[in-house]
């Protein structure tokens, strides 16, 4: 995960998604970052190196939180479906960001 200028990968950050709110808990620095639906303005897809670098940008307005958000991943189809299941994307944002 990016937020700001530090980066964090797995297994010290988890992504916990629910029809109202996004979780990133982030172990290392001992951080959560709670994101309502309210909160979240875009959910931009991430793809720098297939395989390795996938992911999602999370655009929000909390202020309290780093402005960029971005949420690495191995298995980017599986984040798009649970993203797409809680409603949190649907068909054409997918289609466009691909």
């Amino acid at each position: 995960m990016w937020s700001g200028i530090l980066a964090t990968t797995w297994p010290f950050i988890t992504l916990e998604i629910n029809k109202d709110y996004l979780i990133l808990h982030n172990e290392l620095l001992q951080r959560d970052y709670l994101l309502s639906k309210k909160e979240v303005i875009k959910i931009e897809l991430k793809n720098y190196i297939p395989f390795i670098a996938n992911g999602i940008r999370i655009y929000h307005a909390n202020k309290n939180y780093d402005e960029i958000i971005i949420f690495w991943v191995f298995r980017l189809n599986k984040l798009i479906e649970t993203l797409k299941e809680t409603g949190w994307l649907d068909t054409y944002e997918i289609i466009k960001k691909k």
